[in-house]
């Protein structure tokens, strides 16, 4: 994360007494987030002692909610004026918002297009209005467009990329290490250049709450380490751009959930040989991957080919055999075709892949 890294280049000056270098530390350390504080802490304070004071004076704010958020919707319109238009109606718009990770920013979102919609004449905030921007949902889906617009054309793709690796063929949010989920723009032909775009419009979308970034507990074999997920749920079903992509995408997004699952259980143990596919699923991944739009992690790649090297030396294997006993060759080829597993014809397309 780009405050998190500047944070630790302050850090650097401030151990070595660089003029200045409070002030600007003390500016950068108070608007970053608290994932991005934790982190900080953990890799740069608790090792220097010095420096521990920094943040043992710290007080997390909470997320409002009940009463308190309740206030934060009436009181700033009853200062300037304004009533809304029944108590059931902030009873249900907070309703909606209860369903919803991240209520605060979310209000502030509702709030602000219902105070351009408010009837002036009456002094109100309306039951009408509310509906006119769709509730909760509609204002989260308007806010993404706004965003997106900022973003401008040329940064759909990695948008697009980036939502593609954080939902579900089930439509639900899915958690990534923020690491793995940029592996997917460090392939090819100015890979370089991919990754610093695709860390820049993460970070926008993580700044406009599109996005989460939270900090994993540590573990005893590993770090904590920074994961990034949708914000809202329901901006996968009610934001239409992000709908439309995951129509066009329904069926290559199933095996993609199979293949990332089976990356990650053969990555959590050790890597495995024995748990990775076997049989006619090769040919299947290679027909998928022709089609599929999108690109993959560090671990589903790795988990591919390490997959394509054991085939080829089961390849290698089995035409020795065949060289050694003809009529093992033809036992042999019986049984492949009868399972509905060409070798030659699966080899070829790896080959020329």
């Amino acid at each position: 994360m780009p405050a998190l890294r500047t944070l630790l280049d302050f850090t650097d000056g401030l151990l070595k007494g660089i003029p200045d270098t409070e002030t600007h530390f003390t500016r950068v350390y108070e608007s970053c987030r608290l994932s991005e504080i934790s982190r900080f802490n953990a890799v740069a304070l608790r090792p220097h002692q010095p420096l521990a004071p920094i943040s043992s004076e710290l007080t997390a704010m909470l997320p409002l909610s009940g009463t308190a958020l309740r206030r934060a919707l009436v009181q700033p319109a009853l200062k300037c004026g304004y009533r809304f238009e029944d108590e059931t109606l902030v009873d249900d718009l907070l309703r909606d918002l209860e369903k919803e990770r991240g209520a605060l920013p979310l209000l502030a979102f509702a709030a602000s297009l219902l105070w351009e919609k408010r009837d002036r004449q009456k002094g109100q905030l309306t039951r009408e209005a509310y509906k006119e921007i769709g509730g909760v949902q509609g204002t989260l889906a308007q806010h993404a467009e706004t965003m997106m617009a900022k973003l401008g054309a040329e940064n759909e793709p990695i948008v697009r990329e980036i939502f593609r690796n954080l939902i579900t063929a089930k439509q639900t949010r899915i958690a990534r290490d923020t690491e793995e989920l940029l592996s997917v723009f460090q392939k090819g032909p100015g890979a370089r250049a991919s990754l610093t775009a695709a860390e820049k419009v993460l970070q926008t979308l993580i700044d406009t709450r599109l996005l989460t970034s939270f900090e994993a507990s540590a573990t005893r074999d590993e770090n904590s380490r920074s994961r990034v997920e949708i914000s809202h749920e329901s901006l996968i079903t009610n934001w239409p751009r992000l709908v439309k992509w995951q129509t066009q995408e329904a069926e290559s997004s199933r095996f993609r959930d199979q293949l990332g699952r089976a990356a990650d259980i053969w990555a959590e143990r050790g890597r495995s040989p024995d748990l990775l596919w076997t049989g006619a699923a090769y040919f299947e991944y290679q027909l998928w991957r022709q089609r599929y739009p999108g690109g993959l992690t560090s671990t589903e790649e790795a988990f591919a080919a390490f997959w394509l090297e054991r085939i080829c030396d089961s390849d290698m294997e089995i035409g020795s055999k065949r060289t050694r006993n003809p009529r093992s060759l033809q036992s042999e080829g019986h049984l492949l075709e009868k399972s509905g597993y060409r070798f030659k014809r699966k080899v070829d397309l790896v080959r020329n892949r």
